[in-house]
């Protein structure tokens, strides 16, 4: 079951967010590795019944941003964690926070983007 109304906290969702930017980071296999074509390949989460204003407090709070766009037929949250290189070093990298993110039983997905 994943989390995906209204009742989610605060102190949940900001932990979230710190822990899927420090995966991202410790996902990193560095510059070496950045093969492939450029993307903007990014991890997402859907959080129907939250206000906008508290998903970007929350991610504020912890350091990073979200940007809201509408997707698949609904309102996601891109979350913008820190992602190096344009390529293979970007996936990785954005794979590694939307995992971190599903262990928070959050509705997470990857957004794919070839340039």
């Amino acid at each position: 079951m994943t989390t995906t109304t209204a009742k989610i906290d605060r102190e949940t969702l900001v932990n979230a967010f710190r822990e899927a930017a420090a995966a991202a980071l410790a996902a990193d296999p560095g510059q070496d590795a950045d093969g492939g074509a450029c993307n903007f390949d990014s991890p997402v989460i859907r959080l129907p019944g939250v206000r906008e204003k508290f998903v970007q407090a929350c991610a504020a709070e912890a350091g990073i941003s979200v940007n809201t766009r509408k997707w698949l037929g609904g309102r996601w949250y891109f979350v913008d964690v820190p992602l190096h290189g344009q390529a293979d070093r970007r996936s990785i990298m954005a794979e590694a926070a939307c995992r971190r993110l599903k262990e928070f039983s959050l509705d997470a997905a990857m957004y794919y983007q070839m340039d």
